[in-house]
């Protein structure tokens, strides 16, 4: 899956809806099939309005998460890993192209299988938290 990067914009309902869920998104959904489900965050652009009518012209199953809850979304534990091997680069990037530049290597350096392990590991994720919250 490609990275999209929105460059120095602030990032709008109508941005995301146009860089990511009609050239990414959408075709991923029909290659994957009914078994397709989207994770997003709460992010004010995941949930403008341009994106909530997009969602519902589409038959994309969309899993909504609560507010503060990284340790269900698995592409949270995708970004601390990209942030620590930037950091681990040593060199600060001098302008954005140069950021850009080693944000695409290493996010295509991330082997398949990290993420598929991820994917795999959402089940017992969901239990634990359920597990926590049966505890309080």
């Amino acid at each position: 899956i490609p990275l999209v990067v929105f460059g120095n914009n602030a990032m709008t309902g109508q941005m995301y809806q146009n860089m990511v869920l009609e050239p990414v998104v959408l075709p991923l959904a029909q290659e994957v099939g009914d078994t397709f489900t989207y994770v997003d965050d709460n992010a004010r652009p995941h949930r403008s309005r341009a994106v909530n009518n997009w969602f519902n012209g589409h038959t994309i199953t969309r899993m909504i998460w609560p507010a503060q809850s990284p340790d269900l979304n698995p592409v949270e534990n995708i970004w601390d890993r990209l942030k620590r091997k930037i950091r681990a680069h040593g060199v600060a990037p001098n302008n954005f192209e140069e950021l850009q530049q080693v944000v695409i290597e290493e996010w295509e350096s991330i082997p398949q299988e990290a993420v598929q392990d991820l994917i795999n590991s959402l089940p017992r994720r969901c239990q634990e938290v359920i597990r926590k919250e049966e505890v309080l």
